[in-house]
């Protein structure tokens, strides 16, 4: 008898933290201020950038990687059209490290995470490719640093497929551990809290380091 794919909902910036983390920087930025802050210089800079520019773009696509079927969602900051047609995937994110530091090879997550918007928003619109812009806002000095790559979409969607296929082995095994805690009754908050330890057991086992703070507030 055939077996049913395994379903798994996933958040594109869970994805991509949870599979290309590495290291930490920066954490002068914390808390409820540090949210608030950065949430009102990308609306700041998504006002100010026209009537091109659709901000809090939400996506929402599926991918079946071996026999895993993932519902991935995530919101993109920016989708600008330009008028000859062509799409640009912006990702604003507001740091406090140093603007010489804010080279387009920064972060990577940064890039990650919209190459995956980039590869719905190619399938949504049937494109053959899109621009990724990553714009940097310093926020001691108010700097605004932009970084433009072009990306196919055959390129995009070989990315985010390699990022599933390495999730996977985790996604069996968080669905392994949840069938067995619910057999016994884990109450749900213990449950979390089990997954939570697992993963960062999962990631020393396999040498990454998923637990480290974010380059930047937003």
């Amino acid at each position: 008898m055939e077996t049913e794919p395994l379903q798994i909902r996933l958040a594109v910036r869970e994805l991509v933290e949870f599979v290309l983390r590495r290291g930490s920087i920066d954490s002068r930025f914390s808390g409820f201020d540090r949210a608030n802050e950065g949430s009102r210089i990308h609306r700041k800079l998504q006002k100010a950038a026209g009537d091109s520019y659709k901000a809090e773009v939400p996506f929402k696509a599926e991918r079946t990687v071996g026999d895993v079927c993932y519902t991935l969602e995530g919101r993109a900051d920016g989708v600008i059209t330009e008028p000859d047609g062509h799409f640009t995937i912006d990702e604003i994110k507001t740091t406090g490290a140093p603007a010489e530091l804010l080279t387009a090879d920064f972060n990577p997550l940064h890039w990650a995470q919209a190459k995956c918007y980039g590869a719905f928003l190619c399938q949504r619109e049937s494109l053959p490719g899109v621009d990724i812009q990553i714009t940097y806002y310093q926020v001691d000095t108010d700097e605004i640093i932009r970084h433009r790559r072009t990306f196919s979409a055959e390129a995009l969607e070989d990315f985010l497929t390699d990022t599933l296929r390495l999730y996977t082995p985790w996604a069996h095994m968080e669905a392994a551990w949840r069938v067995r805690d619910g057999r016994r009754g884990v109450p749900y908050h213990r449950g979390r809290r089990q997954v939570v330890l697992r993963r960062a057991h999962w990631h020393r086992k396999n040498g990454f380091h998923s637990f480290s703070r974010s380059k930047g507030i937003g």
